[in-house]
């Protein structure tokens, strides 16, 4: 299913499995809240959340130390390239900062480091969250 993410699901109550995103969590524009607690809403007993995004605070911390290039690359994964109005984050996020966000929401949530092909170019993280 293809959806804007901005927008809380519109889906029947505990009639998911699973939602995954990976790098888009970053770009929503609306309120956060909202779309988890809609997330929550969907999702079956048990049901999971999976999504990557930058990690603000690691690559905080790289940027402080990188030569310029790397540099470059790295404001990148906390702006977004910014290429055209879908490519912007809104949001930077910590392990911390992200799982407190699912917590509140009723979710049971763990972060550690991505997995996804990003992770080959700077530091990312995964959150992992069930109902």
């Amino acid at each position: 299913m293809v959806w804007d993410l901005n927008k809380p699901l519109e889906l029947p109550d505990e009639s998911v499995e699973a939602i995954a995103g990976m790098h888009v969590f970053e770009h929503l524009k609306s309120d956060i809240e909202a779309v988890v607690k809609s997330w929550y809403r969907v999702l079956k007993p048990e049901g999971e959340v999976v999504i990557e995004v930058p990690d603000i605070e690691e690559i905080a911390r790289e940027i402080i130390v990188a030569d310029e290039e790397r540099r470059h690359l790295l404001l990148g994964y906390i702006y977004g390239n910014q290429e055209d109005e879908h490519n912007i984050h809104y949001w930077g996020w910590t392990k911390t900062s992200i799982v407190k966000l699912f917590d509140d929401m009723g979710f049971k949530a763990m972060a550690m480091e991505g997995k996804d092909y990003h992770t080959e170019e700077a530091p990312c993280l995964r959150l992992e969250a069930i109902k």
